[in-house]
């Protein structure tokens, strides 16, 4: 019988060498060819401004053209880009973009910012739910609920997920008095964690003012309304195939815990 480590001796926050999801069976994957994990930079940071251009020009677009139909064009585009940089963000905190942990952070806080996803707290929670995974220690950043789906009622609350920005505004109001993350035992992390959430406060701080001294609804219309009502229940999409249905709690078998892409190459 083998005696779980405990996780300050763990590696579970690098982008190498680090603790793997269990797996039943000959595990072959510190075996995998290093072309596989090659970084490319420049393609990365194509798609990060290609998003960044997108949004900028929605932003535009509804600022310039005074009209209710240009919200039904922009309020779903920018609810997509807005989840598409969350996806990007999840390339940031596996330090898969960028060479340099400083700017996988800097980036990935950027692409965190429209649906109010902390880099660093999204990093500590998810490279733990990776080693964690099948083992009732495993629990997502993104905690969707997926039970009652069977229901329209169950669906739409789990799709909207609005209890999420409850958590997000306790943690901004923990950060503000000086208070560290309860549940992020590492100092350093809960100190990047406690720095994200106030950076948080000042840019919604920043935004409220912006509404009330030129008293229009323009933020709302371009940054909350799409958040909320697109982004939210398209990232519940992206994430629900990746493990609805399945047993992430007690199977230790990322094999059959855990649905992906099985890629062979041609020939």
């Amino acid at each position: 019988m083998t005696t779980a480590t405990p996780e300050t001796e763990l590696d579970l926050d690098g982008s190498t060498g680090v603790v793997l999801a269990p797996i039943r069976g000959r595990d072959v994957r510190r075996g995998l060819g290093s072309a596989l994990f090659v970084k490319r930079p420049a393609h990365f940071t194509a798609k990060f401004g290609v998003a960044v251009a997108l949004i900028g020009a929605c932003w535009i677009f509804v600022a310039l053209v005074a009209a209710w139909w240009t919200l039904l064009i922009a309020v779903p585009v920018l609810g997509l880009l807005y989840a598409h940089l969350v996806e990007l963000q999840h390339e940031c905190l596996h330090e898969h973009a960028y060479n340099g942990r400083r700017i996988n952070r800097l980036v990935g806080f950027l692409c965190g910012i429209p649906m109010l996803s902390s880099y660093w707290h999204y990093k500590y929670e998810h490279l733990r739910h990776h080693a964690f995974l099948g083992t009732p220690n495993n629990q997502e950043f993104f905690n969707y609920r997926f039970k009652g789906l069977d229901s329209v009622g169950g669906f739409l609350r789990a799709c909207f997920h609005l209890g999420r920005y409850l958590d997000v505004f306790a943690n901004i109001g923990r950060s503000i008095v000086g208070r560290l993350h309860p549940c992020i035992t590492k100092p350093v992390a809960a100190r990047r964690v406690r720095q994200e959430y106030r950076a948080f406060a000042v840019i919604l701080v920043a935004a409220i003012a912006v509404s009330a001294l030129t008293r229009n609804w323009y933020l709302v219309f371009v940054w909350v309304i799409p958040t909320l009502l697109v982004a939210e229940p398209t990232h519940f999409l992206i994430e629900l195939s990746e493990h609805f249905g399945l047993n992430t709690q007690t199977d230790p078998n990322v094999l059959s815990n855990t649905r992906g892409l099985i890629h062979k190459p041609p020939g």
